[in-house]
């Protein structure tokens, strides 16, 4: 597996010091790809140039997949093992285009600290009305043309997508849409439409339901602080 990051910074101080954060870091995981820009980029600019760099012609895409983070977050360490798994399990089957978790972790309401290991996320869940939930994509997927609860939505960062399907994305977007906030919300959407799916067309989506957490959205109403102590 390789890991990509691509990053901006908005002055030279901060490109300096993260240049040689990120050296570092590559210095440790060999697998670590860095792609640095030289002018502001939005979310999914910065996937489009990692997706760029990885996959130079669209034949290299084939055989591949992707899946994605944002810099806040948190994986749950067995995130990568068991996307894999289930990977390998629909490699053979041209229908399925995406492989999704059907629950994350989310911060629903502010506290006084904020989770910035994978165990504070956990001490998290234990708590009694928790500020932080697992969502269930599967109370969504029995509620379609109902009313559900948009924290049970799946987001995009719940799939891992074919690099065909992923290309088949940016080569199919304006770059206004790239450039956009929102653009997660049309990569999310069109994810979601597998639901809505068959075995028989092509871009279903194999769903799971991981033993963990797997991913943990660190943002409640754009806040993420965390105190200097720790």
């Amino acid at each position: 597996p390789e890991l990509w990051v691509s990053w901006s910074a908005p002055s030279q101080d901060l490109r300096r010091s993260t240049r040689a954060l990120l050296w570092a870091a590559a210095c440790r995981m060999r697998r670590l790809r860095v792609v640095e820009q030289d002018r502001p980029h939005s979310q999914f600019q910065h996937l489009q140039e990692c997706f760029a760099h990885a996959f130079p012609y669209e034949a290299a895409e084939v055989g591949h997949w992707v899946f994605f983070s944002d810099d806040d977050d948190l994986w749950h360490p067995a995130r990568y093992a068991e996307y894999l798994a289930h990977i390998e399990d629909a490699e053979e089957s041209e229908q399925v285009g995406l492989v999704g978790a059907d629950s994350h972790a989310k911060m629903v309401r502010m506290v006084g600290e904020h989770a910035i290991r994978p165990e504070d996320v956990d001490q998290l869940l234990k708590q009694s009305r928790s500020p932080c939930i697992r969502t269930d994509a599967d109370r969504y997927l029995h509620a379609i043309g109902k009313q559900t609860n948009s924290e049970d939505l799946p987001e995009y960062w719940d799939f891992a997508l074919r690099a065909t399907w992923f290309g088949h994305f940016l080569r199919n977007t304006t770059e206004p849409v790239l450039a956009s906030k929102f653009c997660d919300r049309r990569l999310g959407s069109l994810c979601s439409l597998g639901l809505r799916r068959n075995g028989s067309n092509p871009g279903c989506v194999r769903w799971f339901h991981p033993k963990s957490w797997l991913y943990f959205y660190s943002r409640c109403d754009c806040f993420s602080v965390v105190k200097e102590s720790r």
